[in-house]
């Protein structure tokens, strides 16, 4: 029999794995509005690299990264709709 105490924890473990397999669901759907190019400067990005140092890797301008940036940035904010006031 378990203690009210265990069972609380149980609880709470089975809410936080559901909390979570919902932010990944939810990340997962936000990766399918990404280009493939957007998708790989996130993944970088996320993995620490620099920007230059993502240029290098994806063969293109520091420009053309601070595009996928902002790509990135305004997808973010308009699918969890962080612009609402």
């Amino acid at each position: 029999v378990r203690s009210r105490r265990q069972r609380q924890m149980c609880i709470r473990d089975r809410t936080n794995m559901i909390d979570h397999r919902n932010y990944q669901l939810m990340y997962e759907q936000f990766l399918q509005l990404l280009t493939t190019n957007e998708k790989n400067w996130l993944r970088l990005k996320l993995l620490g690299y620099k920007q230059f140092e993502i240029a290098s890797m994806l063969n293109c301008s520091i420009s053309t990264i601070k595009n996928y940036r902002k790509k990135v940035q305004v997808k973010y904010i308009k699918y969890y709709g962080l612009n609402q006031k």
